[in-house]
């Protein structure tokens, strides 16, 4: 495991040090920590999760919310060990995802994968007894934004647009109501019928999904299109 620190300070130290205590606690040597300023094309984000040639990478932003840097520590470390693999950015197309435009196509591919990924760490998190440890992270993931409600406003009426929308609102879903439940997704009570479907697929996902990342994208790519 190796931490580098694109800023230096007192506080930086501290982040980094929790990341290598998490990662450790979770059984991930084999990381890389990088403890940033900020995230300039993802400003709200508190840390995430790549992996490439190079290996398994989890940047971490300066914040002194150390509730809500652990729950985003354990999401990322939890990411590190279950997808921390290049093979796990890549995805074959899903014949199920036909209905839509070949741009949106990948678009939905690309938001369903990071959906059923945020599941399996859901899952993985659950299986430890950490559920506790992800409640900051899943009261600010809560929060429906005005972009998403204005965008569900000006798009609702057209099933490429809903599609691309629900797709995305699946991260929000498949990991907040393992973890949380419904109450906490209250805010985004103006999809109406289509927040009851989104709900009740989620509670299908334990039966639906397996172990295997890619096959899971396929399934629920495949189901995406019964929620539009």
């Amino acid at each position: 495991m190796r931490v580098v620190y694109e800023v230096e300070g007192e506080l930086a130290r501290r982040i980094g040090e929790e990341a290598e205590r998490i990662l450790r606690e979770l059984g991930k040597e084999d990381a890389t920590i990088f403890v940033v300023k900020e995230f300039k094309d993802y400003p709200e984000y508190v840390a995430m999760h790549k992996a490439d040639g190079e290996g398994s990478k989890i940047y971490v932003r300066l914040i002194d919310d150390f509730s809500l840097l652990r729950a985003a520590l354990y999401h990322e470390a939890a990411h590190s060990i279950l997808h921390g693999d290049v093979k796990y950015y890549r995805f074959e197309m899903s014949e199920c995802l036909n209905f839509l435009s070949e741009y949106n196509r990948l678009r939905a591919l690309y938001l369903v994968a990071v959906a059923v990924k945020d599941y399996e760490v859901a899952r993985f998190l659950i299986e430890r007894g950490l559920q506790e440890t992800q409640r900051p992270l899943v009261a600010l993931m809560s929060v429906a934004s005005r972009t998403e409600r204005e965008a569900w406003r000006l798009s609702r009426d057209d099933e490429e647009s809903r599609a691309l929308l629900l797709a995305a609102f699946m991260k929000t879903f498949f990991y907040v109501v393992p973890l949380g439940g419904p109450a906490y997704l209250a805010s985004y009570s103006f999809l109406g019928e289509h927040w009851n479907r989104l709900y009740n697929l989620t509670l299908k996902l334990p039966e639906i999904l397996g172990r295997d990342t890619h096959e899971n994208v396929k399934r629920v790519s495949c189901l995406l299109r019964s929620i539009v």
